[in-house]
């Protein structure tokens, strides 16, 4: 049993709702002490209140209502409002992720462009040129090798970014020139210029280190260079990325059956295959990560992407 006020002052003790998201017709009744015209526009009002519509009939109560009735010594003069219900969609809140080959991601998340380990001017899969990056908020890179670290200390110096990595790469940038920088190590969240931030282990040379972002439109865990490792698991419990950027291209990280096995303990919403084909050494067929996937972790889905193509997530948002 709820109760609404009404504009008038009045109180109307609603007997029973039946909503449907999907705009199907609802049925309202209520009861108060007395109803007049004020009453039930007031009501209406409200309705309207919620975008809907309807008409006053005449209900019939359940043996509880009358119950409540007359346990607040209400006298029953009975209205029903019948309405279509249709309040306006969720917001579809969209998380856009660019592969630019290798381990480079350019990233749209709630308002602000990501780069992850821009490895571009010396990268024969790359999409775009280092020039071609002409706004971007933070590049973070997962470890130091030349294949991660790339560009980055151009592309912030020219576009005023904000460079996140682990400490000792911190230093190295401000070393180079990087005016905003902001170093951290394995461990809890952080936010840096607000963005949230956990680095996570990544089993690797190179000071290496996992990337979990913290977005109102996705989670997204993007693993680094690394092998396999159980503790994979608690990244996924501890985190529930959306989206899992993966390599796959064997000999310097994991492969399509370690990777496949790393999704099954992340438990993703969407994996996405890279560090492959980008040279000789480390060409792997993409498919073959997705029928593993497919087997090991039912319920994931793999996109499968081209250097500069995209991938949209979307997440249903609540209205406020």
């Amino acid at each position: 049993m709820n109760i609404i006020k009404g504009k008038s002052g009045r109180h109307y003790y609603v007997d029973e709702i039946k909503r449907s998201w999907e705009g199907v017709v609802t049925v309202v009744k209520v009861f108060t002490e007395t109803v007049d015209e004020q009453d039930i526009i007031a009501f209406q009002a409200m309705l309207m209140d919620l975008d809907v519509s309807g008409e006053v009939k005449a209900p019939s109560f359940t043996d509880e209502a009358r119950r409540l009735a007359a346990r607040f010594e209400i006298t029953l003069t009975e209205v029903s409002l019948t309405f279509k219900y249709a309040p306006a969609p969720p917001l579809d809140v969209m998380a856009v992720l660019r592969w630019l080959g290798h381990a480079a991601w350019q990233i749209e998340l709630d308002g602000k462009v990501i780069l992850i380990d821009p490895f571009l001017s010396q990268n024969p899969a790359a999409a775009v040129k280092p020039e071609d990056i002409e706004k971007v908020d933070y590049v973070i890179v997962s470890h130091e090798h030349f294949d991660h670290l790339g560009d980055a200390f151009e592309i912030c110096k020219r576009t005023g970014a904000l460079f996140i990595a682990m400490y000792e790469l911190k230093v190295k940038a401000d070393e180079n020139g990087v005016q905003r920088t902001f170093g951290a190590n394995i461990g809890g969240p952080f936010t840096a210029d607000g963005l949230k931030v956990t680095l996570t282990p990544a089993l690797h040379s190179g000071n290496p280190a996992g990337i979990v972002i913290h977005g109102e439109e996705a989670t997204i865990y993007h693993a680094g260079d690394t092998g396999l490792f159980s503790d994979m698991k608690l990244i996924g419990q501890l985190y529930k990325p959306d989206i899992a950027l993966i390599p796959i291209g064997s000999l310097f990280t994991m492969g399509p059956e370690e990777a496949a096995v790393a999704v099954s303990l992340i438990k993703p919403k969407v994996a996405i295959p890279m560090h492959y084909n980008t040279f000789d050494l480390i060409k792997q067929d993409p498919q073959s990560f997705a029928k593993l996937v497919k087997r090991r972790a039912k319920g994931v889905k793999v996109v499968i992407l081209n250097p500069g193509e995209t991938y949209e997530y979307k997440k249903a948002g609540r209205r406020k």
